[in-house]
């Protein structure tokens, strides 16, 4: 039962009036009682008032004794919370601001100040001052957001933005708030909030992002590298192709300006070819020297011919002319060899001064390859009668391309497998160990040489997602949150839309997007139940988990052969594909004593 305690302020005087309406009712009554001579009882009644006055001032005194001691505890009650309070506060870093909205004054405690670098005890702080410190690209939305919850537009007050420090540098806070008082008006005149430092949590996001934009940027430029071979092989329009590479090198180079120059033997002239990005169409009247202009010290030196920045560069009158009329600022110029012979050369044009990095220089000059490829098919093919021998090897060399082109392809695929190894380090051995797997696997399940291509990019890209995961989860070395754990299931989601738009990689989708699916509709990402659920992707599922269960981890030691066999057959129809469960099982037990 709980108890009931009284104020103190009301137990006090409820008490003395109690001791006096007892004395006034009964003492008379009690000495009477105990005195019958007269001269003694009015004797006693004298002293009767000086006894009253005697017990309620001993009254007085327990009672008032009592309430300091309960005011005395309270009090140290009271500072032992705030004590705390502000060891939790400084534990967290945290600091805490108190603003009056009348007068845009700002209290703050000593954090507050020290996570911009000031001194506490000289700095004060207004609105004004908030807002002059704030980065020009979060200032609007910071007072936007703030008037709007101060006028009840919006419920909650939480924002991330970017503050000075005294050093200079961008810091990043999350601040959040709530309203605590308002005046007789209902108008809020008092605000309290937090502002916490996530400064490295806002690196570590953009570092995972320029890593998926890089990762993304990667697999564009070898889907288009990919786009123009088939092009090549299978076009004899040099047109259609030509047009395919400035496209290809506009986009994924963010070039302002490219063009194509053939070259006329008869004449030892460059003329131009095809062009994108240009405003005006002076470029097509373009006409350059064998070892004349930039382009033709490009053909005459066989060497890409960069120039920065074209301001003070010896140019002669008509193609200065042309440049300021486009306001070009940069060039690059990369001759098209084929087979040792100069047959053109390609140029990109930017309207800023571009310095590019390696990566992007290799880029372009694979590219000006295969327009050198292109343009040597094309025109052994207007000789096709005279040079059929000719044209065999070309076309011995096209498919020795495209070999190499897929090897190429491959190779990038297992680099990309490989630089997730640098974030996950459980992942190498696990990445050799199941591709082998399915190779076997594979060829038990009557998979074509085609489709145990795909399976084998599938599976080398099957984790690829956890590059969008952040390290603190992808690396821990215990048990994941139900938090963490949220964030880990988003990587076949990451996969899917790492990889869906490089079209050569689509038949090999199903294994990064789908091998947590479960046959009984219980995995993720979607919840796919039985045969939906592709066979590659079902069949990989068996792989990575026998290989995970086989495998230590940092919070469990590796499960045995046998023991790892039994919780297989016992998710049989449940987390795997039960018509598959036996083979599987068939293929360990023969591979028993190499595991």
């Amino acid at each position: 039962m709980k108890k009931w305690h009284m104020d103190v302020g009301i137990r006090i005087p409820l008490l003395y009036l109690i001791f006096g309406g007892l004395w006034i009712l009964f003492s008379d009554e009690l000495l009477e009682s105990l005195v019958h001579n007269t001269e003694e009882l009015t004797r006693f009644q004298n002293y009767k008032g000086w006894a009253y006055v005697a017990a309620s001032a001993l009254l007085i005194y327990f009672l008032l004794r009592q309430y300091l001691q309960l005011q005395k505890k309270t009090e140290a009650q009271l500072h032992k919370s705030e004590e705390r309070l502000r060891l939790a506060v400084t534990a967290a870093n945290q600091g805490i601001y108190d603003i009056d909205l009348i007068t845009e004054d700002i209290v703050v405690n000593d954090i507050y100040p020290m996570l911009l670098g000031y001194d506490p005890l000289e700095f004060s702080e207004k609105l004004s001052d908030v807002l002059a410190r704030t980065h020009p690209d979060d200032r609007e939305n910071l007072e936007k957001k703030f008037n709007e919850y101060i006028r009840g537009k919006i419920d909650e007050y939480k924002l991330e933005f970017r503050q000075r420090s005294v050093s200079g540098d961008w810091i990043w806070f999350i601040s959040v708030g709530q309203i605590v008082e308002w005046d007789q008006k209902g108008q809020p005149t008092r605000m309290l909030g937090t502002l916490t430092d996530i400064t490295e949590k806002k690196k570590e996001e953009i570092l995972r992002n320029q890593l998926l934009e890089e990762s993304q940027r990667r697999l564009k430029r070898i889907a288009s590298l990919h786009e123009i071979d088939e092009e090549i092989s299978s076009s004899f329009e040099l047109s259609t192709t030509l047009n395919k590479i400035v496209n290809n090198v506009f986009i994924h180079l963010q070039a302002d300006a490219v063009d194509i120059l053939l070259l006329d033997e008869e004449s030892m002239t460059f003329y131009y070819a095809d062009s994108i990005g240009f405003d005006s169409e002076r470029i097509k009247n373009a006409r350059v020297k064998f070892g004349g202009s930039f382009a033709g010290i490009a053909a005459e030196t066989r060497k890409m011919v960069h120039f920065a920045d074209l301001e003070n560069e010896i140019i002669d009158d008509a193609f200065r002319s042309l440049l300021t009329e486009e306001n070009i600022k940069s060039y690059f110029g990369v001759p098209l060899i084929a087979k040792g012979k100069i047959v053109g050369v390609l140029e990109l044009y930017q309207r800023q001064i571009l310095e590019p990095d390696k990566e992007w220089i290799d880029f372009f000059q694979t590219l000006a390859g295969q327009a050198a490829l292109a343009i040597e098919n094309a025109q052994l093919l207007e000789g096709l009668e005279s040079k059929n021998a000719e044209l065999l090897r070309v076309n011995e060399d096209l498919t020795l391309t495209n070999v190499h082109l897929t090897q190429a392809y491959d190779a990038t695929i297992e680099s990309l497998s490989r630089a997730l190894n640098l974030r996950d380090y459980e992942t190498e051995d696990h990445s050799r160990r199941v591709s082998m797997m399915m190779i076997d696997l594979s060829d038990i399940m009557g998979f074509t040489p085609e489709e145990k291509k795909h399976i084998y990019r599938g599976t080398l890209l099957h984790d690829i997602g956890k590059i969008g995961v952040p390290d603190t989860i992808l690396r821990k070395p215990g048990l994941l949150t139900p938090e963490e754990r949220k964030i880990m299931e988003q990587h076949p989601i990451y996969s899917y839309e790492l990889l869906k738009s490089i079209d050569y990689l689509q038949p090999a989708l199903s294994i990064p997007h789908l091998h947590h699916e479960k046959w009984d509709g219980t995995g993720y990402p979607h919840g796919l139940k039985g045969e939906v659920i592709p066979l590659s992707a079902r069949l990989f599922a068996l792989v990575d988990v026998f290989d995970a269960l086989t495998s230590d981890r940092p919070y469990r030691k590796a499960w045995s052969v046998e023991k790892t066999m039994e919780y297989i057959k016992e998710q049989s129809g449940k987390h795997f594909d039960p018509g598959i469960v036996p083979v599987f099982l068939d293929y360990i037990q023969s591979k028993k004593d190499l595991i």
